[in-house]
């Protein structure tokens, strides 16, 4: 599945790379988070990790990888600032509510000295409750895999999957996308927990910036004129973040091996998801779209903890299993060809973010699509107009699913 055209899934000739991935990560968790045990939990998960992959793809040094990491390791704060400075609009009422809250903050600390808003916010108990919910909702869903997990073999056996998941216990693999799902989740909110920590936010400031930001958030989007479609700024911001950094990332075999491929090793399963990214690709995301400069409620509680909610409904490629796949067939989404090899689509999966690669080539109507389509309709007893529906263009846009995509997935 690794092509001249794009990288789809780890060989052998990656373990280096794969394994720099794992420090990368393993680096920020250190400088993040703060008790012990959650990080000694994190290092023994990144140990499962590279276990998993020698078992699964081998293990073959290849030397090159070594120039590779130190030339794109010099050339990444250029990647990371073309990430960043085309959506500096954009962002702008994220990092301008943030230096307002923080100058209100300067002006009155003096005045109200040791009062109650002046005490440090409780930013690692919204932490937990964020990471427990989605984890306690993931946990629920791995223990239905296990215990079906001989049609979960016997499924994959018959896909794109048959030769990656050969030779491993399918018990490992429905783990290892567990394990996949919880670094990536975790992988989002580290840069804010690393802030948060250095920073010491306090109630004033969290207050400060939840009345500034949806103030400025609010205008901002009014001036930019919201109609029932969908704004064009929402549109394209989220078509050039996702769609065209997630093609170069599968065109490009050090930021494929070291930010997203963690997203793709894994069976293609709910478990995996938290909003679509790898490791790395998670921290990368959160610092280039100023993720930390946010209300920590608002954050946490809000636009990521949504996000990575609704990614997992929107990667449950195996049927008949919780959360099951018919929203995929009514929401004619297809993301999953994505994940059973096709490198297209790289655009969020629906309508109308699918168009920009159906401009590209992408058939609706394809096999892989029909295939997918027919054999959820099979397994979930869905009707046939449903799924005939599933490879056929949407003529309009519903205009609560553009909010709700805006709300998520925007900064």
């Amino acid at each position: 599945m690794q092509g001249r055209t794009g990288y789809m899934a780890y060989v052998a000739d990656d373990f280096i790379l794969y394994v720099f991935s794992l420090v990368i990560f393993g680096a920020v968790a250190t400088v993040a988070i703060q008790p012990t045990w959650l990080l000694m939990t994190v290092f023994s998960a990144l140990a499962y990790m590279v276990v998993f992959f020698i078992f699964k793809h081998g293990v073959k040094l290849d030397w090159r990888s070594i120039p590779l990491i130190i030339k794109e390791s010099i050339y990444y704060p250029v990647f990371f600032y073309k990430e960043l400075a085309p959506y500096l609009l954009v962002l702008s009422p994220l990092y301008v509510s943030f230096a307002l809250a923080l100058s209100a903050e300067a002006f009155f600390a003096p005045k109200l000295g040791d009062a109650f808003w002046m005490h440090p916010f409780p930013y690692l108990t919204l932490f937990y409750v964020n990471f427990g919910v989605v984890t306690l909702f993931r946990t629920f869903i791995l223990f239905g895999h296990l215990r079906r997990h001989a049609f979960v073999q016997e499924f994959l056996e018959n896909t794109t999957w048959k030769q990656a998941i050969k030779g491993i216990d399918i018990r490992f693999s429905i783990i290892h996308s567990y394990i996949t799902g919880l670094l990536t989740h975790l992988g989002l909110i580290l840069p804010a927990l690393a802030f948060w920590r250095f920073t010491s936010p306090t109630y004033f400031r969290e207050a400060a910036l939840i009345v500034f930001y949806l103030l400025l958030q609010s205008t901002y989007s009014y001036m930019k004129g919201l109609t029932e479609n969908g704004t064009a700024i929402q549109v394209d911001s989220f078509t050039n973040w996702f769609a065209v950094d997630h093609e170069f990332q599968h065109n490009s075999r050090f930021y494929f091996t070291v930010f997203h491929g963690h997203h793709h090793d894994a069976i293609p399963s709910s478990l995996l998801a938290a909003s679509g990214a790898g490791f790395n690709d998670g921290i990368n995301r959160s610092l280039a779209r100023l993720w930390f400069l946010n209300s920590i409620i608002i954050l946490l509680l809000g636009k990521q903890l949504s996000a990575v909610l609704t990614d997992m409904f929107l990667h449950q490629y195996i049927p008949s299993l919780f959360p099951y796949s018919r929203f995929l067939i009514e929401k004619r989404e297809h993301h999953a060809m994505h994940h059973y090899g096709s490198l297209r689509p790289y655009a969020f999966g629906i309508e109308p973010y699918l168009r920009y690669d159906i401009k590209k080539g992408y058939d609706l109507n394809n096999p892989m699509a029909q295939w997918f389509a027919e054999t959820v309709g099979r397994y979930e007893n869905l009707s046939p107009t449903l799924v005939a529906n599933y490879t056929r263009p949407q003529a309009t846009f519903p205009f609560p699913s553009s909010i709700i995509l805006s709300i998520l997935f925007l900064p």
